[in-house]
């Protein structure tokens, strides 16, 4: 694990495969949440994109206690609730 973190580090820029909670109580929808070293992307396998922003102090990553595999991303704009998908993967370009 540390050899894939470092090398995402150094390629600065990273996708990941994730499902992005619709808000409804247990929906998940499939979506990609692309990284680089000025932002993130969250697409939705339809053709819209759930979220881009540039990273500043205005947001926030928190993992809710007890759900160990999601995350929350909370800016100004939006809050978005993504869980790592069971084959979690790591594509770097």
């Amino acid at each position: 694990m540390q050899e894939k973190i470092q090398k995402i580090l150094s390629d600065r820029h990273a996708s990941f495969s994730v499902l992005l909670s619709n808000g409804l109580m247990d929906i998940w929808g499939s979506a990609m949440l692309n990284i680089k070293s000025e932002g993130y992307t969250i697409k939705c396998n339809e053709p819209r994109v759930a979220d881009s922003q540039k990273f500043s102090d205005t947001i926030h990553i928190e993992i809710p206690y007890g759900h160990s595999t999601e995350f929350l991303i909370q800016s100004s704009r939006s809050a978005l609730i993504l869980r790592a998908q069971d084959n979690w993967s790591v594509l770097c370009a």
